[in-house]
């Protein structure tokens, strides 16, 4: 069995922090229980410490939430919160004890520090500027920051088309090192290294629907473009690809889009750099921002925000396809999975 903790909104039915169960004997989700009301709780981390964090509202200022866990419950600890809009995204380095998370709606980029107790710290909140061609680019929009395999941080920006790279000191300060610039409109949303050729990642951009596949040259450093493909079997005009995810063999790369409800799944070729597409398949739910690769890579769950579902597919580790097990497991404007396991 593998617990999952969910993220969510809380515009409609959801109440805050989900977890539920899959039981791989029976390929079912259940025992659905919400262990925290919080007000749009729509990103999830966890460290190697026992501690969960969250995206948070609170009294109409936004920032993040840290909680202690135990096998029973999960606990508030603290929240860090300035006035603006929650953030969109959070990540954990638990080598450095430090958390980083992004905010959509100022483009900004924090880092915090981690105390031994799990609560948090606000080290420094970074502010970017800048636009791009797509109307939903007027100003930057910071989407998504998250460790390099060499432990520098990398964030995607969806307003400005731009990957930013920086270093990281012990203490959580930031040091821009270098941009790179996708192509106008794109939209780079989330991205994913390769677990295997970790010179080699991969950006899912939401305005385009496209995968680029990039070179990072950590020594220089900086990024080239190689390539890309659409996220879509039928290109569309329609904004939506979501989350971006791989698996540990770094054979097979999924994609979701909200515009078709669907997850894209492409076979990496021998040195990684070119994609195919081997299989689009509709999630059986509305809006599907995220999903998860679950029990070493067996099965992926699909969450959905509008149709307040869950879906479980089986996965063929050797062609990488997925096959549709049920879609009608009940959970509440789900937004964010990830393992409890973590």
């Amino acid at each position: 069995m593998e617990e999952l903790l969910l993220g969510t909104y809380t515009k409609n039915e959801s109440k805050g922090i989900y977890k539920i169960i899959f039981d791989d004997n029976t390929e079912s989700l259940t025992d659905l229980k919400l262990i925290s009301e919080e007000k749009n709780p729509t990103y999830l981390a966890l460290d190697d410490n026992h501690h969960l964090f969250s995206v948070s509202k609170y009294h109409e200022k936004g920032g993040i939430a840290a909680f202690n866990r135990s096998q029973t419950s999960y606990s508030l600890i603290n929240r860090v919160l300035d006035d603006t809009a929650p953030l969109c995204y959070i990540s954990v380095d638990s080598e450095r004890q430090l958390a980083f998370g992004t905010n959509y709606h100022d483009g900004s980029l924090y880092s915090y520090k981690i105390a031994d107790n799990g609560s948090l710290t606000l080290i420094e909140k970074i502010n970017r500027d800048g636009h791009s061609v797509h109307p939903n680019q007027q100003s930057s929009h910071m989407h998504y920051a998250n460790l390099t395999p060499d432990k520098r941080l990398i964030a995607c920006d969806l307003g400005t088309d731009e990957i930013i790279l920086y270093n990281i000191s012990n203490i959580g300060k930031l040091e821009e090192l270098t941009t790179f610039k996708l192509p106008s409109g794109s939209g780079p949303r989330h991205l994913v290294f390769n677990p295997i050729e970790n010179d080699i990642l991969y950006v899912v951009c939401e305005l385009d629907n496209k995968v680029y596949t990039l070179k990072y040259n950590s020594l220089a450093p900086s990024f080239e473009l190689i390539n890309y493909v659409s996220a879509l079997e039928t290109p569309t005009n329609k904004t939506g690809s979501s989350a971006i995810k791989i698996s540990t063999d770094g054979k097979f790369l999924y994609v979701s889009t909200r515009s078709d409800n669907s997850i894209s799944v492409f076979e990496i070729s021998d040195d990684f750099t070119t994609l195919k597409l081997v299989q689009h398949i509709e999630t059986k739910g509305d809006g599907p921002r995220d999903f998860a690769l679950t029990l070493k890579d067996k099965y992926l769950i699909a969450g959905h925000q509008n149709t307040n579902n869950l879906t479980l597919f089986k996965r063929n580790k050797e062609n990488g396809k997925l096959t549709l097990i049920s879609s009608d497991t009940y959970a509440p404007e789900v937004v964010c999975i990830i393992s409890a396991e973590n």
